[in-house]
C-alpha cells in the first residue's frame, strides 16, 4: 500500500515539475513584458501586504531585473517563466508563488527521476527509475559536480518560503527540477545530469541520470528503497482516522478537508465515545502529513478534546513535522493554546503566523499561474515568526525510516 502511495506522491511531484507547456511557438518580447505587467499589477493589487518583507524600491529593482531577462531575444519561454517564478518568490511568502500551468497536451519540461528524503539535513534517494536503483538509500552529495550545499544556495531564489524548514524541504524536492537546475546554471542541458551518490561507507558513485519528459512520468517504472515496516501514519485509510495504542488514542488527520461520506461531526462523536468508553490517559492528533486546507474543520474536535481534558485530565498531544503546513499549523497552534496540547516531533514546514487564503490568476502568454495570499493569520499573537516549534523534539532519521520506527509517536506512548 505504501509503495502505491509513494508512487502516487512521486507522480504528483513530478507532475508539478512536468506541468505541460503548450506546443505553440515561443512568445515574443512584447508578450512577455505584457505578462510581467499583469503579474506585477495582480500581486500589488491582490496580495494582502506585498511589501511586508520587501520595500517598494527593492521590488521595483527585481521587476526590472526580470524585465531585462524577458527583453533578451535569446531567452526561451521556460527561462522567462523561471525569471517570473524567481520574482514572485522574492516576496518571501510561502503561499505566494508562480508555477507552470498544467493541462496542455504533452509537456516540454524535464525532471530527473529522483524522489528524495531529507534526514538530518542531508538528501537521500528514496525512489528512482530502474537504471539508478543501485543508489537507493545513498546520500545525493552533488549534481553536475556541484556540492549539494551550493546546489541548495543556487536554487533558493526560486523557492517561496517563510521559514528555514520549508526552504530545506522544498530544496530537497527541487533537485529533481532539471529545468530549474539549468536556469540557475548548474546544468547546461536539462535532458540529463551527473549525480554523485555517497554510500554508508563514504564511497562515492556517479551516474548520468536521464530526465523524464512529459508523458514519460506516467509510464516510467520506479524502484523504491526497501523498508522493514511502514508506520500507520504513512498508510492513511481516509482523510481522518483513529487507532488504539494501549492507553493512547491516536488520531491521524491528513488534510484540512471534510469527507462527505464521514462528516467531521460524526467523527468527533465517534472519537469522544471511544475516549469515554476506553481506558485512555492520552490522545494524540497526528498532523505530520497534513499540508493544509480549511482550518475550521478540525475546530469541533479541538474543542471536544479541550472539554475532555478539563473533565477527565486527558493528556493531549499533537505530532508535527516538516510537512505540517498552512492550516495544519494553525490547528497545531489551536491544539496547544485551546486544548493544552504538548507538541511532539520536528519544527513545522509552515509558520504559525503566516499569509494565506490563496487566490490565483493565469498569465495570457507564458504558461504560468500565479498564486497569492489575501489574508494574514496570527495564531500566536506576539509570538516569534517562523516554524511552530515542538515542546518535545524527536529527530526523523533515515535509520528509523528504513526500520519503520515511528519515533515521535513512540515518544508520546512512553510519556
Amino acid at each position: 500500500m505504501f509503495r502505491n502511495m509513494l508512487k502516487t506522491t512521486l507522480c504528483l511531484a513530478l507532475a508539478l515539475l512536468l506541468a505541460a507547456l503548450p506546443a505553440a511557438a515561443e512568445t515574443n518580447v512584447e508578450e512577455r513584458l505584457s505578462d510581467l505587467e499583469t503579474l506585477r499589477a495582480g500581486l500589488e493589487q491582490g496580495h494582502y501586504d506585498p511589501f511586508a518583507l520587501v520595500t517598494p524600491a527593492e521590488w521595483e529593482a527585481r521587476v526590472e531585473a526580470a524585465a531585462e531577462t524577458l527583453r533578451d531575444e535569446d531567452t526561451d519561454d521556460i527561462t522567462a517563466c523561471y525569471a517570473l517564478i524567481e520574482l514572485v518568490a522574492s516576496l518571501g511568502d510561502a503561499h505566494t508563488q508562480a508555477w507552470f500551468t498544467g493541462g496542455n497536451a504533452q509537456g516540454m519540461l524535464r525532471a530527473l527521476p529522483l524522489q528524495t528524503g531529507l534526514f538530518s539535513g542531508r538528501v537521500y534517494l528514496l525512489a528512482t527509475t530502474e537504471p539508478y536503483a543501485d543508489y537507493l538509500g545513498m546520500e545525493i552529495t552533488a549534481i553536475a559536480g556541484v556540492p549539494m550545499a551550493e546546489v541548495f544556495a543556487r536554487l533558493t531564489p526560486l523557492i517561496s518560503y517563510d521559514n528555514e524548514v520549508r526552504l530545506q524541504t522544498q530544496l530537497a524536492a527541487n533537485i529533481a527540477d532539471a529545468e530549474g537546475l539549468r536556469y540557475v546554471g548548474i546544468l547546461d542541458d536539462a535532458s540529463r545530469a551527473e549525480a554523485t551518490f555517497t554510500d554508508a561507507q563514504g564511497a562515492q558513485h556517479t551516474a548520468t541520470v536521464e530526465a523524464l519528459v512529459g508523458e514519460e512520468m506516467y509510464t516510467a517504472q520506479f524502484s523504491f528503497l526497501e523498508r522493514e515496516a511502514i508506520p500507520a501514519a504513512e498508510q492513511p485509510a481516509g482523510l481522518y482516522e483513529y487507532r488504539n495504542y494501549g492507553d493512547t488514542l491516536w488520531i491521524g488527520y491528513y488534510s484540512c478537508a471534510e469527507d462527505p461520506e464521514y462528516p467531521m461531526a460524526d467523527f468527533v462523536e465517534d472519537v469522544a465515545a471511544e475516549l469515554e468508553a476506553g481506558n485512555y490517559a492520552k490522545v494524540c492528533v497526528d498532523l505530520r502529513y497534513n499540508g493544509g486546507g480549511n482550518s475550521a474543520i478540525l475546530e469541533p474536535l479541538i474543542d471536544r478534546l479541550a472539554g475532555l481534558r478539563d473533565k477527565t485530565g486527558l493528556a493531549v498531544y499533537a505530532l508535527i513535522g516538516e510537512n505540517t503546513f498552512s492550516s495544519a499549523v494553525m490547528n497545531a497552534a489551536q491544539l496547544k493554546t485551546r486544548a493544552g496540547a504538548t507538541l511532539v516531533g520536528t519544527p513545522t514546514g509552515g509558520s504559525a503566523n503566516h499569509y494565506g487564503e490563496i487566490q490565483s490568476f493565469t498569465l495570457e502568454h507564458l504558461p504560468l499561474t500565479v498564486y497569492y495570499s489575501t489574508k494574514y493569520f496570527e495564531m500566536l499573537p506576539g509570538g516569534p515568526n517562523g516554524s511552530l516549534m515542538p515542546d518535545i523534539e524527536v529527530e526523523r532519521t533515515l535509520t528509523d525510516y528504513i526500520s519503520g520506527t515511528d519515533a515521535a509517536l513512540q515518544a508520546v506512548l512512553e510519556a
